[in-house]
């Protein structure tokens, strides 16, 4: 038998561009080894058309339900995910218009429990292990924007029971997960592993392109300087054939004489023709040096706006990974344990080699001792 997962997720407006880059698959390259690139395409969102500004249709849908006119604090919740699924051999039993079926008849549900008018998307993702489904909206109750209000144990009570009703009376067989029981809830420990291996990921992949951006700017920084040497070097050179030219006046006040018995032939000072002959060598050298310096000089400059453009790109990969990597983890240290170890001194703890919200404890060692015939 199945069971149904409905686990439901607060955030803040921070968290907002972060979720969204998720759920619409924004990024170019994905930590979760889980994601399979060639799948993507098999991803749909039951509400919208196509990807959407989460943030601009949060506030679009705040403006027009809330009734307060008072400035919403930084810290509030402005949105709330629920994730439908259950385990993978549910959806090997379906079909793909099954599959489909089952997404849309529990969206229905929740839209009739929530408000239709509150919800932002319905991302269904089947480039993971398991087909599952992220529905998002915004927590308003009686014109009021309050998750805590909107999602209180009650609201999950009857979600955890009608749900599976509603699912079963249209056909699917799967059960609620046993009421009352202790255990703790999966997505989180797996949650964890996932953000452990995603923090030690983006830090090498933050520290690959931080040092590829370095590289970058210090080729950038040589391009420049040699650019600014060919240009002083043709300027100097210029400068001197100009000096050391004739100008034209000069060659006009140049004298000569017509040959006889020649009509293509003058005669000339051989002083002036030394001065023409030098002059005319000087004006080819200037000519080809600001030919080749120029073609040089455009090289550079091609290279250099390459260069400034390959920079900006990965400073942008750089900062946008290390603020959602930030986020990310700020998320996971506020978690509650709830998987192993159980607390610091105890012996399953002994050698523990740490995790991101768990200290190391490799140096911990319990001494076994009898008192009282006791061990």
């Amino acid at each position: 038998m199945s069971y149904l997962v409905c686990h439901f997720g607060k955030y803040k407006s921070g968290n907002v561009f972060g979720l969204q880059k998720h759920n619409q698959r924004e990024n170019e390259n994905y930590s979760n080894k889980d994601i399979d690139k060639a799948k993507i395409a098999l991803n749909y969102d039951l509400i919208n058309q196509g990807n959407i500004n989460y943030s601009k249709k949060i506030k679009t849908i705040i403006e027009a339900n809330r009734a307060s006119q008072r400035a919403i604090r930084k810290d509030a919740t402005v949105y709330c995910e629920c994730i439908v699924s259950s385990d993978s051999s549910f959806f090997e039993r379906l079909t793909e218009d099954k599959q489909k079926k089952f997404f849309e008849v529990a969206l229905d549900y929740l839209k009739d429990k929530i408000g239709a008018e509150f919800f932002v998307s319905a991302n269904v993702h089947f480039d993971e292990t398991t087909p599952h489904m992220h529905v998002g909206f915004v927590p308003i109750i009686e014109n009021s924007l309050s998750a805590k209000k909107l999602i209180d144990r009650k609201f999950l009570r009857e979600v955890q029971e009608q749900l599976p009703s509603h699912l079963k009376s249209h056909g699917f067989e799967i059960e609620r997960g046993i009421e009352g029981s202790k255990r703790k809830h999966k997505d989180t420990k797996e949650l964890k592993k996932e953000l452990d291996r995603e923090y030690e990921n983006r830090c090498k992949d933050i520290n690959v392109a931080e040092d590829y951006k370095r590289r970058l700017e210090d080729q950038i920084e040589r391009l420049e300087l040699e650019s600014e040497e060919k240009t002083r070097e043709y300027e100097r050179v210029t400068q001197i054939l100009s000096e050391n030219s004739l100008v034209m006046y000069q060659i006009q006040e140049m004298e000569f004489e017509p040959v006889m018995f020649s009509a293509d032939k003058v005669k000339i000072n051989k002083v002036d023709f030394e001065r023409l002959k030098e002059s005319a060598l000087k004006a080819y050298t200037q000519h080809s040096l600001y030919a080749t310096v120029s073609k040089q000089i455009e090289n550079l400059k091609k290279q250099n706006e390459i260069l400034s453009k390959e920079s900006k790109e990965y400073y942008r990969k750089w900062n946008s990974a290390l603020r959602d990597n930030s986020r990310e983890i700020a998320k996971a240290k506020l978690m509650k344990q709830s998987t192993y170890p159980k607390c610091l001194l105890c012996k399953e703890n002994v050698g523990y080699a740490g995790r991101l919200n768990h200290p190391a404890r490799q140096n911990h060692r319990i001494i076994p001792m009898i008192l009282d015939n006791r061990e």
